[in-house]
């Protein structure tokens, strides 16, 4: 099989245009060495190892089918330099009661309160519908996210990983909040028009820039006076660090913040697992 790549085709940037012409058993060691080279010169090393890990899940198929001998990825990783990723700074106490009192009359702002207190990614507060919320037992099912992928808007059944699909007790503040919204459509943060919101015109809502009309808004990040470094995934990282400060054993943080495979001894315990992170999460909303 031969991967062939429209270098001319608009809207899409292809980082490997280069070797598309190249067949699989054609990707050798010295190869992957050479792309990794003019990736990290022309990108930054995250964004080769990305790139590099795409390449290895291919030829990782490929070997399974038995259309190669080896994976020329694997194989030339232990000489590759190590990849040391920068653990993003969270938002500080000032930050997070700025950003929140920014967007306290804003339509998304119980979106902010969700990120900054259950740490969702984008793609699972964007996917959310009023069916997820059992009213009775306060909890939020995190079962679906919304992607763009080539440009197209997908609503994807399950979370990012089988641990996202998880069930989140909601604290009472957060709760009061969701309560107090109109409850219009299916999704509870829909985009202007009523739809699904794509995470690109929250991306610019957020971080601000041209719109569609070539007119240039300034977003929520710009307005609650935060760096411009500081991206909306921050959110997800300030939650975790500050329910970790809380002193919450390593098991409860995963299954509030979906990390990890869900194991079936686990699953067993959910309740009390419920009751557990319901505390940490009042714990933390408290201060």
């Amino acid at each position: 099989t031969r991967a062939r790549f429209d270098a001319n085709k608009p809207g899409e940037i292809y980082l490997l245009k280069e070797w598309g012409n190249y067949t699989l058993d054609e990707v050798t060691v010295s190869l992957v060495h050479t792309i990794y080279e003019k990736l990290t010169a022309k990108y930054s090393a995250d964004r080769a190892h990305r790139t590099l890990g795409k390449l290895s899940m291919i030829l990782r198929a490929a070997k399974r089918r038995h259309y190669i001998a080896f994976n020329a990825v694997e194989d030339a990783r232990p000489e590759l330099p190590t990849l040391v990723r920068k653990e993003p700074d969270p938002l500080t106490i000032e930050q997070t009661l700025q950003l929140l009192a920014t967007v306290e009359t804003h339509r998304l702002c119980v979106l902010y309160h969700l990120a900054i207190t259950l740490g969702l990614r984008l793609g699972e507060l964007l996917g959310l519908q009023w069916g997820d919320i059992d009213w009775k037992e306060r909890t939020l099912t995190i079962r679906r996210q919304v992607q763009e992928v080539h440009g197209k808007l997908e609503v994807k059944l399950g979370a990012k990983t089988n641990a996202g699909n998880r069930v989140l007790p909601l604290p009472p503040r957060v709760l009061a909040r969701l309560d107090a919204m109109p409850r219009e459509g299916l999704f509870i943060f829909p985009s202007d028009e009523g739809t699904v919101m794509a995470p690109s015109n929250f991306e610019r809502h957020f971080r601000g820039g041209k719109t569609g009309k070539k007119k240039t808004i300034v977003g929520i990040r710009a307005k609650a006076g935060l760096p411009a470094t500081v991206k909306f995934h921050h959110l997800r990282h300030t939650a975790s660090t500050r329910v970790m400060e809380l002193g919450t054993p390593d098991e409860i943080r995963d299954r509030i913040f979906g990390w990890g495979n869900k194991s079936n001894i686990r699953s067993r315990y959910s309740h009390a697992t419920l009751k557990a992170m319901r505390r940490t999460l009042e714990d933390y909303e408290q201060e």
